[in-house]
C-alpha cells in the first residue's frame, strides 16, 4: 500500500482559509503592478506597446477561462488533486515570465498564471465554504475581503520597489515561490474529499464557446494601443467575442445540466449577474455572496465561475476601453486633459446607469433586505434568501 501524506491541519479552519487566499492573491499582485512594470518587461523582452498590451488581455482572458472551466471540474474531480495541479501552474507561468527572453514566452508565463489562478478561485473558494459551519461565514468574507483588497493595496508598492530596483524577474520569482509555499501548504491541509458530482456531463458547448468569449475581446482591447476603434483587429475579434458570449449565456440558459446555473437564476439573480460583474472588482466577496445566497451552496462553485466570467469581461475590458475613448477625443495618440475630462464623465455616466438599473432592480424585485438562513444554506443545501421572481413582477402577475 502507498504511504498516506500526513495532513496534520486537515479541518483547521485558518488554515484551510489561509490556504485558498494565498493561492489568489499573487495574480492580484501582478494584475495591481503591471502598470508601473510593463515600460522595463517590454525592453527587456523585446516586445511593443500593443503586444504586451495583448499579453496583458490574454492573461486575463485566461483568468476569465480559467473560472469557467473550474466550475465543471471541481464538480467531477477531487479538490486535492485540482489545488495541487492548478498550484503547480501557476508556478510554471512564474518560472516562464521569470526566464522569458522574448514575448511568446512572457506571454505563456502570463496566460498561464491567469488561467491557473481562475481555476483556483473556483477550486479553492468554495470548498472553505462548504466544509465549515454557516457560523464561520462572517469571518471568511471578511478575510476574503481584506485578503484581496489588501493585495490590491499592496500591488503597486511592489511594483514601485520592482520597477525602482529592475527587478522585475525577481518579482515573477518570489511570486513562484510563494506558490511553493501554498502547494505545501495544500499538502498539508486538503482532505481527500470525493467529488460531489463524478458523473456529471462535460459541457462541451460552454468550453467552445467560453474560450473565445474570453480570448477575443481581450485581444481586441489590446489592440487600441496601435490602431485603435476602426482597426478591424479590434471590431472583428470584439464582435465575435460578444457574439460568443451571449451565445453561451444563451445555450447555458437552456442546458438541462448547465455548466453554470441557468433556469434557477431567472430571478433578480441573472440580471444582477450583469451589474455584478461590473462592480464586483470593488467588491469582490459581497458580490459572489449576493449571486450565491439564492442558490443551493452545492453548486456554490459554478455560481462563482459565472459572476467571475462576466465580471472579467466586463470590469477588465471598460478601463483600456476607456483609455481609447480619451485618445480619440484627444484627437491624437496619447490622451491630452480634455480627451481624459470626457472619458472620465462618460465612466461616471456608465456606473450612474448601472448603480440606478441595480437600485430598480432591487425595488421592482420587492424582497427587502432578508437575513439569509446560512444554516440551511450550508447544512441542509438550501437557498439562504428568497430571490423574487422579477418577471413575474414586471409583467404584473
Amino acid at each position: 500500500m502507498t504511504a498516506r501524506i500526513p495532513r496534520p491541519f486537515e479541518g483547521v479552519y485558518g488554515v484551510s482559509l489561509l490556504t485558498a487566499i494565498l493561492a489568489l492573491v499573487p495574480f492580484i499582485f501582478v494584475t495591481s503592478a503591471y502598470a508601473l512594470l510593463r515600460q522595463q518587461v517590454a525592453h527587456d523582452i523585446g516586445a511593443g506597446a500593443t503586444g504586451l498590451e495583448i499579453i496583458n488581455g490574454l492573461a486575463t482572458a485566461g483568468y476569465a477561462f480559467g473560472a469557467l472551466l473550474g466550475g465543471d471540474l471541481i464538480n467531477r474531480f477531487k479538490q486535492r488533486h485540482l489545488f495541487l495541479l492548478c498550484e503547480g501552474l501557476f508556478v510554471l507561468g512564474c518560472a516562464l515570465a521569470a526566464a522569458a527572453g522574448g514575448a511568446v514566452m512572457y506571454g505563456a508565463g502570463r496566460v498561464l498564471q491567469g488561467f491557473a489562478t481562475g481555476l483556483l478561485l473556483v477550486i479553492a473558494l468554495p470548498p472553505v465554504i462548504q466544509r465549515f459551519p454557516p457560523q464561520r461565514m462572517p469571518t471568511t468574507a471578511a478575510a476574503i475581503n481584506i485578503g484581496f483588497f489588501g493585495a490590491v493595496t499592496v500591488g503597486p508598492l511592489l511594483g514601485g520597489v520592482t520597477a525602482f530596483e529592475h527587478a522585475w524577474r525577481e518579482f515573477y520569482t518570489a511570486l513562484g515561490g510563494l506558490g511553493c509555499l501554498t502547494w505545501l501548504l495544500a499538502l498539508l491541509t486538503l482532505p481527500d474529499a470525493k467529488p460531489p458530482n463524478p458523473g456529471m456531463r462535460f459541457d462541451i458547448a460552454a468550453i467552445a464557446l467560453g474560450l473565445p468569449a474570453t480570448a477575443l475581446p481581450f485581444w481586441a482591447v489590446g489592440e487600441l494601443t496601435g490602431p485603435g476603434f476602426a482597426s478591424p483587429w479590434f471590431i472583428g475579434p470584439l464582435v465575435v467575442g460578444i457574439g460568443c458570449f451571449v451565445a453561451l449565456l444563451l445555450v447555458e440558459y437552456h442546458s438541462k445540466e448547465p455548466l453554470r446555473p441557468g433556469p434557477e437564476m431567472r430571478t433578480t439573480v441573472l440580471a444582477a449577474a450583469g451589474l455584478l460583474g461590473l462592480g464586483a472588482g470593488a467588491t469582490v466577496s459581497p458580490g459572489l455572496y449576493l449571486a450565491a445566497f439564492p442558490l443551493p451552496s452545492g453548486i456554490v462553485g459554478r455560481i462563482f465561475a459565472l459572476v467571475e466570467l462576466v465580471r472579467s469581461v466586463a470590469d477588465f475590458i471598460l478601463a483600456p476601453v476607456m483609455l481609447g475613448v480619451a485618445r480619440v477625443a484627444s484627437g491624437g495618440v496619447q490622451p491630452n486633459a480634455a480627451g481624459l475630462r470626457f472619458s472620465i464623465w462618460l465612466t461616471l455616466g456608465v456606473t450612474i446607469a448601472l448603480t440606478l438599473g441595480g437600485v430598480a432592480l432591487y425595488l421592482l424585485g420587492g424582497a427587502g433586505l432578508p437575513r439569509p438562513d446560512l444554516v440551511a444554506w450550508i447544512e441542509r443545501n438550501q437557498p439562504a434568501i428568497g430571490s423574487p421572481p422579477l418577471a413575474q413582477t414586471l409583467r404584473g402577475s
